[in-house]
């Protein structure tokens, strides 16, 4: 049977006082809401612990598994570097010591910590400057905005100065410890094996709102096309992305305020009329009070709502398809993304040798629902959505794995919010373990399709206790959110 060589986490959030993975101070649900930073989360001790577990069972014990974290992993829009850094410190610890858990660790930044592929893609750039720059008549090349895709072809792999300092203390004394780097991918990362590919992805750039920049220039130049690259993406987006998701919580006491209004959004009513004064206001800035009269303060809130809709989409509507749990317009941008940026990335990727893999399994978060699905982009409910022309010779059928998220960020519980943990074996089969969600905190593995992965989960007691565990740090959390946005 093969072994785990893949776990894959994203949207724990270390930092915010909204993520169950967080440990937060005694009593903070009634007086005022802060992280502990000293100590690890019980949640995150119990996942650990059933991580530990699972990887236990394999045969080749020589050979440790991969972690991949895959994006917002670090929350540094809601809380500040150092908190997020600290907790994911606490992270490190229980996954290293004298018998590591991983033999590496691949970070895939995803909206609320996409400074740390910022940091990274600098320090990349500075690495490339020593290297080159012997002359002073050289001509730089520009940044990049993004890495290869397939592990294989990502060399050297991009480094995260930041988290390789964060963690230096807390693996010292472990196994390799002097070898031992943080890898950075972005957006995309995967591995193949013969006709199998699995992409890992955030997510975020299966949304409208994270192409905001791009949406706008062809409004301005119709002329010119959408970005059909992940690096065009990137580029075109990356400033909006960065300031917006990964930065703006950092900014003082200005930054406290903002991470106030994002918590509303747990109530959609409740944000909107935070946000509604805004229009008004600027445009009182620019001396142009007289549109706020008539109709024109009408056409306004609207406006305002219809932007707060497209914002909050993935939060308050969980769409049409497969119990709710994408969106309609995060449908379509998904089978998007695959088609077209991901198409493009696996065909550069593979130039030199290889063929498109037949068998593609993309697994993703961000929307923090986790599911699994076999999609079929020819099937009626998803014709409408293909991008025309389809990629000749590309596959149509997709196995999706959405591993969640572990915070809570709504006033009331969600049957679809919830957290999950995805596991890759030697041979590509994948299997998702749902670990809760807030309606149902039963341990679920599942898969797209019968495997033996999935059968040797089925066959084990999983995560024994993490249940309740998880059901009364849900319920912490909730009182948490009600009482930041009180």
């Amino acid at each position: 049977m093969a072994d785990v060589r893949y776990v894959c986490l994203s949207d724990m959030h270390l930092g915010d006082t909204g993520s169950i993975l967080t440990a937060i101070k005694p009593g903070t649900a009634a007086v005022d809401p802060s992280v502990d930073p000293t100590k690890a989360g019980e949640c995150l001790v119990s996942l650990v612990e059933c991580l530990r577990t699972v990887i236990s069972k394999n045969s080749d014990k020589s050979k440790k598994p991969a972690l991949i974290l895959n994006g917002d992993t670090l929350e540094m829009a809601l809380s500040t570097t150092d908190v997020a850094a600290t907790v994911f410190k606490r992270f490190i610890e229980l996954i290293f010591g004298a018998d590591p858990l991983f033999g590496r660790i691949i970070y895939i930044p995803g909206n609320h910590d996409h400074h740390i592929w910022e940091t990274a893609r600098e320090t990349q750039y500075v690495e490339y400057i020593k290297k080159v720059n012997n002359n002073c008549s050289n001509t730089l090349k520009p940044q990049w905005h993004g890495t290869n895709m397939l592990d294989e072809k990502i060399d050297p792999m991009v480094e995260s100065y930041l988290l390789q300092n964060v963690i230096a203390d807390c693996i010292k004394n472990s196994p390799g410890a002097d070898k031992f780097k943080i890898e950075i991918a972005y957006p995309n990362f995967a591995i193949k094996k013969d006709s199998k590919l699995v992409v890992f992805h955030h997510g975020h750039f299966i949304e409208s709102i994270y192409k905001f920049f791009s949406t706008l220039k062809r409004i301005v130049f119709p002329e010119q096309p959408f970005p059909t690259n992940v690096w065009d993406l990137e580029a075109e987006n990356f400033a909006w992305v960065d300031f917006v998701w990964s930065s703006l919580g950092q900014s003082g006491q200005a930054g406290g305020d903002v991470v106030e209004v994002y918590k509303s959004m747990g109530d959609i009513d409740r944000f909107k009329e935070r946000l509604k004064p805004v229009a008004g206001e600027l445009l009182k800035m620019l001396h142009m009070p007289a549109l706020l009269e008539g109709g024109m303060a009408m056409l306004l809130n609207h406006l305002v709502d219809g932007i707060i809709d497209r914002i909050t989409s993935e939060r308050k509507f969980k769409g049409d398809y497969n119990n709710k749990d994408l969106s309609a317009g995060a449908r379509k941008g998904l089978i998007e993304y695959l088609a077209i940026a991901v198409h493009n990335q696996i065909i550069a990727d593979m130039a030199d040798n290889g063929h498109m893999p037949n068998d593609i399994k993309f697994i993703f978060g961000h929307t923090h629902t986790p599911f699994v699905e076999n999609m079929d982009v020819n099937a009626d409910k998803y014709k409408d959505n293909r991008p025309k022309p389809y990629p000749a010779g590309y596959p149509t059928k997709f196995d999706l794995y959405n591993t969640g998220g572990w915070v809570v960020d709504t006033f009331t519980p969600e049957k679809t919010h919830g957290g999950a943990v995805v596991f890759i074996d030697d041979d590509l089969n994948a299997a998702s373990v749902k670990m809760y969600d807030e309606t149902d905190y039963t341990v679920i593995p599942d898969s797209t399709s019968p495997n033996s992965l999935i059968d040797r989960l089925k066959g084990m007691e999983l995560c024994t206790g993490f249940s309740d565990i998880a059901r009364h740090e849900v319920e912490i959390r909730r009182n948490v959110l009600k009482t930041l946005t009180r």
